[in-house]
């Protein structure tokens, strides 16, 4: 924490486009100082395991620092959870492109919240892997008009059931989408081939 309020310092910090401190011990006081930074802004943010909780999303959203953010990964922050999710959804991210939310603790409660979230409109890559999420978010994924631009998804299997893929089958908002990531989980191989034979996802690779 105290390495991020010395950066913070420096007089040409909006000149910063990537940040990464992935692994990083910096817990809440490295987040909040980062929020009081009002010229960062940066395009590339990777806060892979950085032990902050879902209390400081709020202060990310106000500072302003996501306006500019085409990455974003808060991967393996297990305290963020549904509340944070909420927040997060909350955001202005009009630039965003990939994000990774895996390993998060949300639920369908921050779930729904998340992926019926405007700034998804841009969305390429999003990465919601490890979460408890149920087929609730998966219906608000394909029901949500901003989800055109999505081409990779990572989840779990088990966030899908038989209504759920019949959804993504039959969804006009995700025909972009062209890789469905399922890390060591198994699935339905005749469900997926719904998706697949709906004539929506014709370069689809499960």
């Amino acid at each position: 924490a105290a390495g991020v309020a010395a950066l913070c310092r420096n007089n040409r910090l909006d000149k910063l486009e990537s940040l990464s401190l992935r692994r990083g011990f910096i817990g809440n006081a490295g987040i909040t100082s980062l929020c009081r930074c009002e010229s960062f802004r940066p395009r590339y943010l990777d806060l892979e395991l950085t032990h902050f909780d879902g209390q400081c999303i709020p202060a990310m959203v106000e500072s302003g620092m996501l306006e500019r953010v085409e990455f974003l990964s808060v991967h393996w922050n297990t305290s963020i959870g549904d509340e944070g999710a909420k927040a997060l959804a909350r955001a202005s991210m009009p630039a965003l492109k990939h994000i990774n939310l895996s390993r998060i603790r949300m639920t369908d409660e921050g779930g729904e919240a998340v992926l019926a979230a405007p700034w998804l409109d841009g969305v390429r890559e999003l990465n919601i892997w490890d979460n408890d999420l149920g087929p609730r978010s998966m219906r608000a994924l394909a029901n949500n008009p901003a989800m055109k631009s999505l081409i990779t998804i990572t989840m779990h299997a088990k966030s899908l059931d038989a209504d759920a893929i019949e959804q993504f089958a039959q969804t006009p908002y995700v025909s972009s989408l062209r890789k469905i990531k399922l890390p060591g989980q198994l699935y339905n191989a005749d469900a997926w081939q719904a998706l697949a034979d709906s004539g929506n996802f014709p370069d689809l690779e499960l």
